[in-house]
């Protein structure tokens, strides 16, 4: 009877450990499709944009393209979602168990936000040649004026009121965060689920950072993939921080991009 139970136990073991190696492969699979898919696209774009038949695109070519890119990528996201029974819900999307604490979280990562950028701002001014090296590769970099780029005191009023409102809020907060720490982040804690807890969430929170700053690194140069790696990094330890729920970490988002909209407004 001994061997019977130790035969059963076994068969056991081998049936869950095939279950979570099955779980670890499909959110590999549905990283490296995603990213690649994603890849694909940023490279059309770019190449559509430097070979523009007519010169610099228009703000409403541009806004819509950008527009359309996000919808694009969080579609994609909820499809591969679906395809493994899960929802957004899943993700974070969720209503938050306390409002106060949700805005907390919020306001608090705004400000740690801030307090890295006039961290690094300081930094560079105390390591200017350093900084200097670091200028001279993003000048090599082909910049091509992104949709925020054209924001200022010159600017049409219709354009002021996307770029604070939908931009802002959608584009930017709800669309960047629902797609990194929320399918993204998820699908890598799935991934290396196999490892103890407290391995497994620093290793996810720094991998999605610099993921986060990759993305950035063609709009913003390599001085730009060092900070908004570290922002990423940070983004990530509050999401888990306040519980997993995404509103928090949107609102943080929301804020930290408004705002420096708003001082361009007025004081460009």
């Amino acid at each position: 009877m001994n061997t019977i139970g130790s035969s059963s136990v076994s068969k056991k073991f081998i049936t869950l450990s095939l279950g979570f190696r099955k779980q670890n492969l499909h959110a590999l699979y549905d990283l490296l499709l995603f990213f690649g898919v994603g890849t694909g696209l940023v490279v059309f774009l770019d190449w559509f944009f430097l070979h523009f038949p007519k010169g610099e695109p228009s703000l409403t070519l541009m806004i819509s393209v950008n527009t359309l890119v996000a919808l694009s990528f969080f579609l994609f996201a909820t499809a591969l979602m679906r395809n493994r029974g899960l929802s957004w819900k899943d993700m974070g999307i969720r209503a938050p168990e306390s409002f106060l604490r949700t805005v907390f979280w919020g306001i608090l990562l705004c400000l740690v936000a801030f307090l890295l950028f006039i961290t690094l701002e300081a930094m560079e001014s105390y390591f200017l040649s350093d900084f200097d090296r670091l200028e001279k590769l993003n000048e090599t970099h082909d910049k091509r004026p992104s949709v925020s780029d054209h924001l200022g005191g010159g600017s049409p009023l219709w354009f002021i009121v996307y770029m604070l409102g939908p931009y802002a809020w959608i584009h930017v907060a709800l669309f960047e965060e629902m797609i990194m720490r929320g399918f993204v982040f998820h699908r890598f804690e799935k991934l290396f689920d196999w490892l103890p807890s407290g391995v497994a969430v620093p290793l996810v929170i720094i991998l999605q950072g610099i993921i986060f700053g990759a993305i950035h690194i063609r709009g913003q140069g390599f001085e730009g993939f060092i900070v908004v790696s570290c922002l990423g990094i940070i983004v990530g330890a509050v999401f888990v921080a306040s519980g997993r729920n995404l509103w928090a970490v949107v609102l943080g988002h929301g804020l930290g991009t408004m705002l420096p909209m708003i001082n361009d407004v007025v004081y460009r």
